[in-house]
């Protein structure tokens, strides 16, 4: 029996709580211009639409760039969600905490029907997140920065799946 997930479980939102001091760590520059080899331009634009829709809040725009059954895998889910609609609702509760939350292209490969993409993620845990338990972790002000790797499935110009690949032990240093 599926139950639905509609946000991070509780322990990735403690793993980010327990994130070294806060203001994001110093690390690796984000490339001025992502490195692009053999992604389809049409495909890489779509993908940088869901960046900026994602750092925008913009989710009604996010949601349409996705098909309606879309599937996302996460590390931190203990099942894939299975629609676009839980998916904004995952994405919401999350942007609702770490409100500066963004994704930056760093470099993209693939071809027509399948991308990979990879990211530095960062954000400050500044407000309350609702897991889809039902619990409220309270914020901690601290922040995280981090790479991960996306690998996104295209039906036409709509995403279909999505699967999120990073290591945890970055998020916990």
């Amino acid at each position: 029996m599926k139950t639905p997930i509609h946000s991070i479980p509780v322990v990735l939102v403690l793993t980010l709580a327990a994130c070294g001091q806060p203001g994001i760590r110093t690390g690796e520059e984000i490339p001025p211009q992502a490195e692009v080899s053999g992604a389809p331009a049409d495909k890489v634009a779509i993908i940088r639409q869901r960046a900026q829709f994602t750092a925008e809040g913009d989710f009604e725009r996010w949601r349409a760039l996705h098909t309606n059954g879309c599937r996302r895998f996460s590390p931190e889910l203990a099942e894939p969600l299975t629609s676009a609609q839980d998916m904004v609702t995952a994405i919401g509760h999350l942007k609702h905490a770490f409100p500066d939350y963004r994704l930056d292209l760093v470099r993209a490969v693939g071809n027509d029907t399948l991308v990979v993409a990879e990211f530095i993620t960062q954000g400050t845990f500044k407000h309350a997140l609702q897991t889809g338990s039902g619990m409220r972790v309270p914020p901690t002000g601290r922040s995280f920065r981090q790479r991960a790797i996306f690998v996104l499935q295209f039906s036409g110009n709509l995403i279909s799946e999505v699967r999120e690949y990073w290591d945890q032990q970055e998020l916990n240093q």
